[in-house]
């Protein structure tokens, strides 16, 4: 692929790889690991526009974070740029579902 071609690999992303994260968030809430990913599935020529699927299960009530670890949220959604991140918790207050949703 060309350093500069359009992609978009939703489906693929979608049929192949969202079934696993399932599995593997599950995993990680089961067991508090914290995780982050990023999949970047389509791009536009230019490298301009994006669109990103991020995940992240940190934990930080439980677990400590490396620095380094709570940086990444810095650099996939600057603060430049807002996003929004919802959080679901449920009757005991802990965290079920955590979803950000970049602009």
């Amino acid at each position: 692929m060309a350093k500069n071609d359009d992609y978009d690999l939703e489906q693929i992303y979608d049929e192949q790889i969202a079934p696993l994260m399932d599995r593997i968030i599950d995993i990680c809430k089961a067991h508090k690991l914290p995780m982050f990913s990023t999949f970047v599935y389509a791009c536009d020529g230019s490298g301009e526009n994006a669109d990103l699927c991020t995940t992240n299960l940190l934990f930080p009530e439980d677990r400590p974070l490396n620095p380094e670890v709570d940086s990444l949220i810095n650099v996939v959604m600057p603060k430049r740029s807002p996003a929004l991140r919802m959080r679901v918790r449920n009757k005991d207050g802990v965290v079920t579902n955590e979803t950000v949703i970049l602009p």
